[in-house]
């Protein structure tokens, strides 16, 4: 069951990635090499955030299920502060186009965010339907 919810993940950023570069290299002046780098430190980031995420979640489901909501609260959180860490660094170290990043890792942040919490909500409410 992990590997189709690993795989519809995967399968979001080979779709969400290159319509990102398409589109920014359209509307910016940036290089498409700065934003496909840009992309892909996010995609890794937060392929594995999420990754991470669906396996602690599952493995408390398992063994703790009461510790369920500060599991999704701390993971929620997690993802918040290396978010910003990322955009600091990225910012700090004067790379260019923060802006084009910036965008990208928000965008990237919604889409994960909002994947992990439908998935959540379907794992609760099949579970809530059988006990």
């Amino acid at each position: 069951m992990q590997i189709k919810r690993i795989l519809a993940l995967a399968l979001i950023f080979v779709l969400l990635c290159p319509l990102l570069l398409y589109t920014e290299t359209r509307l910016t002046d940036t290089q498409p090499v700065v934003i496909a780098r840009g992309l892909i430190c996010i995609a890794i980031l937060f392929f594995t955030l999420t990754m991470g995420e669906i396996f602690l979640v599952g493995y408390f489901r398992n063994h703790n299920p009461r510790s369920l909501t500060g599991i999704y609260l701390a993971t929620k959180g997690v993802r918040f502060i290396v978010t910003l860490l990322a955009i600091l660094l990225y910012g700090v170290a004067q790379f260019p186009g923060v802006i084009v990043f910036t965008s990208n890792i928000f965008i990237c942040f919604i889409v994960t965010l909002v994947f992990t919490t439908i998935l959540h909500m379907k794992e609760e409410s099949k579970n809530h339907k059988l006990s």
